[in-house]
């Protein structure tokens, strides 16, 4: 053959073998691209199908996503994809498509399966307490998938942080979507996994508990919550749980001297009284210290040793009783729409006796408890107690240092819980001061705080903070039962006074605070770091006010401002989060 045909032919094979390649090629990518968009609406088939607790439906589609990532894994491992990702321009996105064919592979087979077992498990009960005892052994067979399935979802948020943007847009979408959804399911597993840590022990798994557990008056406004009406003392074996031992939290005597030591800003912010009196110890904000200072009251009243302290409210139980059903208390029919009002303001119209309104509130929450002890549908009572945490309503401390250590990273550490090093923490804390005795007044009261962030001078942010309260009590004030009122002559009936902590950014500032506009006297004391000062008003019966103060957070303090704020009577966050003017 001459030599020039000898060459067309070679040309002609390698041109053929080229249109093989690319067509290969191209098969592959659109491959890749089905069993992705494939994977994706599989992903969106289980969120749905778990929402509405459609099991079976879950069930077919994990295993269907659980295919389909696996098939682009396997495409994308192969030397075909290798070869692309070495591409120029477009090697960056051939690898960004095997990074997240990668960890849609990972999520269905480490995080989406067997986290649908334990679903499974929840709706068939295998998680109900029985006969008073809640499952350990099963809380802690289900400890190992759940802090796999963390792993899993830390390791697939760092894989796919460190990918670029993408000039293709299906690319760059996916990629944010991924992101996102790790996001919103690495919070949750988070907690799961320290709560299948903790519960075994927190629980009795190691030997008997002894817990004191508070019911927090959101009717009589606290730092913390409210009043601390009622107090239980809770024995926990094995799962075993017992509530017994009922006290009104007025029922404790009044100490010559604190029941622990106050430091100087506590004394000047508080007053001794956060010391020596049980029902004023949550007017401090931390709930670890508000516990040791109820510690101290129980143990010094009726001796023995207690391991931590948990702290409600009605609003928690409420959403409590959406997952247990209602419960009759002395001819009153408890549910999770009356609940609230009936335990914050009913029982004060139909029991006049302070004593008798006591013995309700101890035993309506004996009633819950037993509800909840009994409860079939454990997804939902996890779901009441996960909100009711999030909104710093549900709130635990320990004694024992590595249960603390745990706890404190998450949301039942309430303001103690620590934030990134860069985030500036502003605290609003409202507490009752009516007369000589409270008022039960804050049942009518709303409010809410917001931060601004207005600026960024020299690097360190600029703050002003608003807090609006508003009285809204009925027309007719003088209606009102004196237990509501307060019933001392020195207030005009239906006007709560009222004391409103503070607090500002670590190693920052807070001055020129102002009510309705008007200078405020106030002393900014040092609190554990953070400047604070205390602000005491009166809001008269219908009435609203305004507070206004400045702040400038640390030079570290540069991302988004975190506003802790006193939960109310009303359902929801009272807390919030200020966008940064340093990004």
């Amino acid at each position: 053959m001459p030599r020039p045909l000898r060459l067309r032919s070679i040309a002609r094979a390698i041109a053929v073998i080229c249109v093989l390649l690319i067509a290969w090629v191209g098969w592959q990518v659109w491959q890749v691209k089905s069993d992705l968009e494939a994977a994706k609406s599989a992903a969106s088939v289980v969120r749905d199908a778990v929402d509405a607790r459609d099991l079976e439906t879950a069930r077919a589609a994990v295993q269907d996503l659980g295919v389909r990532s696996n098939d682009a894994r396997e495409r994308t491992d192969g030397m075909t994809w290798s070869a692309l990702t070495h591409l120029p321009v477009f090697g960056d996105d051939a690898h960004a498509v095997r990074v997240l064919s990668d960890v849609l592979d990972d999520l269905a087979a480490q995080v989406a399966d067997p986290l649908l077992d334990i679903a499974y498990d929840l709706d068939n009960g295998a998680m109900s307490p029985q006969r008073g005892r809640i499952p350990i052994e099963e809380i802690g067979r289900i400890q190992t998938p759940v802090e796999a399935g963390r792993s899993a979802v830390a390791r697939s948020e760092q894989a796919v942080a460190g990918l670029s943007g993408s000039y293709v847009q299906q690319i760059d979408d996916a990629r944010q979507q991924v992101s996102e959804a790790l996001e919103t399911a690495a919070g949750p597993l988070r907690r799961l996994a320290t709560a299948t840590r903790l519960l075994p022990s927190v629980l009795g798994g190691d030997g008997p508990r002894r817990y004191l557990l508070v019911l927090q008056n959101n009717a009589e406004i606290r730092s913390t919550g409210g009043f601390p009406g009622s107090a239980f003392l809770l024995k926990v074996d094995d799962g075993l749980v017992q509530l017994t031992h009922p006290e009104a939290g007025q029922a404790f005597p009044h100490l010559d001297t604190p029941a622990l030591p106050l430091s100087s800003a506590e004394r000047t912010l508080f007053s001794e009284r956060a010391g020596t009196w049980f029902v004023d110890a949550n007017t401090i904000p931390s709930f670890a210290r508000s516990a040791d200072l109820w510690t101290a009251h129980w143990e010094r009243r009726f001796g023995g040793r207690l391991d931590g302290v948990v702290a409600t409210d009605p609003v928690t139980l409420s959403y409590v009783l959406e997952a247990t059903g209602p419960v009759e208390v002395d001819g009153v029919e408890l549910t999770h729409e009356n609940a609230t009002a009936e335990l914050l303001s009913g029982t004060y119209a139909r029991l006049t006796d302070p004593e008798a309104q006591d013995a309700f509130f101890r035993r309506a929450g004996s009633k819950i408890f037993g509800a909840v002890t009994h409860v079939d549908d454990a997804a939902g009572l996890l779901r009441a107690l996960q909100r009711s945490a999030d909104e710093q309503r549900l709130l635990f401390s320990s004694v024992h240092p590595d249960e603390e250590r745990e706890v404190t990273r998450t949301a039942l550490a309430g303001v103690d819980r620590p934030a990134p090093a860069d985030v500036p923490r502003v605290g609003v804390f409202v507490s009752d001061t009516t007369g000589t005795t409270g008022s039960k007044l804050s049942y009518y009261l709303r409010y809410q705080a917001k931060v601004v962030s207005t600026g960024c001078g020299r690097g360190r942010q600029e703050l002003t903070g608003t807090a609006a309260l508003q009285l809204k009590t009925p027309e007719a004030p003088d209606d009102l039962p004196l237990y509501v009122t307060g019933g001392d002559p020195a207030v005009p009936v239906g006007d709560e006074d009222l004391y409103i902590l503070l607090v500002g950014p670590k190693a920052g500032s807070l001055n020129d605070v102002r009510q309705d506009g008007r200078p405020v006297r106030s002393r900014v004391v040092d609190y554990e770091g953070r400047p604070a000062t205390r602000v005491e008003l009166r809001l008269p019966a219908g009435g609203a006010t305004e507070l206004t103060w400045r702040m400038v957070a640390s030079a570290e303090q540069t991302g988004d401002v975190q506003v802790d704020v006193t939960p109310s009577v009303v359902p929801g966050s009272t807390s919030s989060v200020a966008v940064s003017s340093c990004r």
